[in-house]
This record gives structure tokens, C-alpha cells and sequence, in this order.
């Protein structure tokens, strides 16, 4: 749809996108020319301006560095305060402009999580992929930086796991301990309340609210 005709039917959404395409702190003027070059009628922009002002300021990622400039700037809420928000705004209103940013928000997070362990989606976000390989190479270089100090295999393990626990990683092991086997934390050829041997460890995550296991540990029957 063109520019003039979303900007008819629907101003602020476009007023919007303008703020976010421009890179840079923008002016009214700014926004104004390029609706004009559209074909739109300047007395009418700063009318539907003018009505939109005050719901700018309601937008996460719209932000004021001065009196008179609007600027883009990433989500800075939680996942929690972004819900909080979008519950606020839905509740009256339906401007789907400002609620969308919220709901990209809780997305990310919760694909951060969804991407974790064996039931992991294949619809990663640009944002969770990031964070994830980010955490593997400082990770990767951290383990390296240990080998290359001539540190064994067990210190290396161990500083692993203290970053684990950092983390809020709780290990399910470890490596050779004898339990008796769950489908909730362990997978192999077992079955449930059945003793089983740790071949490899795997995580419980704690964050926010109940605990998730984001990596089962992989078990064989004790023979």
C-alpha cells in the first residue's frame, strides 16, 4: 500500500515507521516532507501531528533527546514490564502500533526459552539466535583461554560449571551417578523409577517461576 493511502487510514502507524527509517534524532519538519513528497497536504500532517504527540510518548521505542526531536532506540523493558504495559494499552486501547513493539518483546523471550532443549522450535528469532551464540563463543573462549594456561580437562570442567551456576544452570549428574530414571529429566532406553547411570549430564534452568529442564541427561540401565 502507499505511503499516502496508510498515512489516510492510518497516520500514527506511519508517523512511526518514518521515526524508526530515519536513523537520526527527526524534527516534525523531518516527518512532515516526506508525507508531503507523498502527495499529502501539509495543513492536514500537522493536524494528525498534532493529535498524535501526546501517544507518542507511549511507544517503548520512541524516545525525545530534546523539546522538539523524536529518536528510535531499541526495547529497553524486561519481558515483564513489557507485558505489564501491553495488558495496560489493551485494555484501552487497540492501537496496534504502539502494542506491537511490546509484543516483539515477550516473543524474543519466550523464544529464548521455546529454542532451549529438546523440545527447541525451529523458529528462532534474530534476536534469541544472537544471544545464543554469543553465550557459546564467550564460552568456547573462555575454555580455550584455560587450555591455553595448560589447564586439564577436569579444571576446564569445573570453571564450566561454576559458569553454569552462574547462570542458574543446575546439573542433572553427574557423569556416572546411579538414580533412578524420570522422563522429565533423564532420556534412554529406561524405564520410569528404573536405576539408571548418568552417561551425560544435562541442566535444569531457574529463572522466573518454575524451574525448566533445558537439557535432559542422557542415561543407559544399570546392567
Amino acid at each position: 500500500m502507499a505511503l499516502l493511502d496508510r498515512f489516510d487510514k492510518d497516520a500514527e502507524s506511519v508517523f512511526a515507521e518514518i521515526i524508526e527509517r530515519a536513523g537520526h534524532p527527526v524534527q516534525l519538519r523531518d516527518v512532515r516532507d516526506v508525507i508531503v513528497r507523498a502527495g499529502a497536504d501539509p495543513a492536514t500532517v500537522n493536524r494528525r501531528w498534532k493529535s498524535t504527540q501526546k501517544r507518542l510518548a507511549e511507544h517503548p521505542q520512541i524516545v525525545r533527546p530534546d523539546k522538539t526531536h523524536y529518536e528510535w532506540s531499541p526495547v529497553t523493558v524486561t519481558s515483564g514490564q513489557a507485558l505489564t504495559e501491553l495488558t495496560g494499552l489493551a485494555l484501552k486501547s487497540s492501537r496496534s502500533w504502539i502494542v506491537q513493539p511490546y509484543v516483539k518483546a515477550i516473543k524474543n523471550v519466550l523464544a529464548a526459552v521455546e529454542n532451549s532443549g529438546p523440545r527447541a522450535r525451529p523458529d528462532w528469532t534474530e534476536q534469541s539466535t544472537r544471544e545464543k551464540v554469543t553465550l557459546l563463543a564467550d564460552v568456547v573462549a573462555g575454555a580455550d583461554q584455560l587450555a591455553a594456561e595448560d589447564q586439564k580437562a577436569p579444571e576446564i570442567v569445573a570453571w564450566l560449571m561454576r559458569e553454569a551456576q552462574d547462570n542458574r544452570l543446575d546439573v542433572i549428574g553427574p557423569v556416572g551417578a546411579t538414580v533412578d530414571f524420570t522422563t522429565e529429566r533423564h532420556e534412554g532406553n529406561a524405564r520410569a523409577g528404573e536405576r539408571v547411570r548418568i552417561r551425560r549430564c544435562g541442566f535444569i534452568w531457574t529463572g522466573i517461576g518454575k524451574p525448566i529442564v533445558v537439557l535432559k541427561a542422557q542415561a543407559e540401565p544399570v546392567s
